[in-house]
């Protein structure tokens, strides 16, 4: 019988020698899970083009020779050394990641970062201020509420005026690693700030928080990331009895912001190359004294 080998598999490995998947892991634990036999996989062979006669079979339902084979098959795996700078793994995860569904940004940053920032940011996304100052309007499958949930906190551990960031990939990563190093004070101070963040630019913005939305557009638009953190961060610098005042004018404070959108600087600002420095400053700048300023 013909042997076909698997996929190279690889894995990053840190000063301890323990090794993480970077790319594999469906694979692996695909296999593993055929072979324990686990109840709640109940994996079956489904689809065969060439060992039809082993069609629906579970791997306790395969001959003995056949089991044998699986079993003392090779797994070629390529070990990436510790040590290599973080933005290197990232860029050889997005390059390998080539099988099946391109997993996104986000996504990366899920699988090389394991510890506590998974479950965090998975905490903050499910908080119903969040979904109530997205009007529903983020969904997760893909993590893309939890890429809007880790700008927040990457800009609000590390000022706008500190972005200096050629790639905004890495400044993500860097918030990761900070959040994974934080206690649960910290985050739990993190986690505080998100959600009055949410309630706040929900009572001043209302369903058309973090959108581009103008006066005259019969329909809203999606959730805007650059609008998203350069809103949520910034309306926390307000001193609460302000605040208090300036969601009693909501209405005004929404057409002054309207006026705001069609600027130009600051629309390209939160439409083009939003991971420049210039873009990031330009815009945090603007809703910064957005805030600051009053309403005739």
């Amino acid at each position: 019988m013909l042997r076909i080998p698997l996929p190279v598999f690889y894995v990053a490995s840190d000063e301890n020698e323990n090794w993480r998947v970077v790319d594999g892991l469906q694979r692996l634990t695909t296999i593993y899970d055929f072979i324990s036999q686990e109840i709640e996989h109940n994996f079956r062979l489904k689809g065969l083009e060439y060992l039809t006669p082993f069609e629906d079979a579970a791997y306790n339902d395969l001959p003995r020779s056949i089991k044998r084979r699986i079993d003392e098959t090779e797994i070629n795996v390529n070990v990436i050394e510790s040590g290599t700078p973080e933005t290197v793994m990232f860029n050889i995860f997005r390059r390998l990641n080539t099988g099946g569904i391109s997993l996104n940004s986000q996504e990366i940053r899920n699988a090389l970062h394991p510890g506590p920032v998974r479950d965090f940011l998975k905490e903050l996304v499910a908080l119903p201020e969040f979904h109530l100052a997205t009007d529903g309007g983020v969904r997760d499958e893909r993590m893309g509420a939890r890429e809007l949930a880790l700008r927040f906190c990457a800009f609000r551990l590390t000022s706008f005026r500190y972005y200096n960031s050629a790639d905004l990939d890495g400044f993500l990563n860097e918030a990761m690693r900070k959040i994974n190093c934080m206690d649960e004070t910290g985050r739990g101070e993190l986690l505080a700030d998100f959600r009055e963040a949410m309630v706040r630019s929900h009572q001043l913005f209302g369903e058309n928080a973090f959108r581009r939305t103008f006066s005259y557009q019969p329909r809203r638009s999606p959730i805007n990331r650059a609008l998203f953190e350069s809103t949520a961060v910034p309306i926390l610098d307000i001193e609460s009895l302000r605040f208090r005042r300036m969601a009693t004018s909501r209405e005004l404070y929404q057409q002054k912001f309207y006026d705001l959108l069609i600027d130009d600087r600051f629309n390209r600002a939160i439409s083009l190359s939003t991971g420049s420095r210039s873009a990031v400053i330009e815009r945090f700048q603007s809703m910064s004294r957005f805030f600051e300023s009053g309403v005739s």
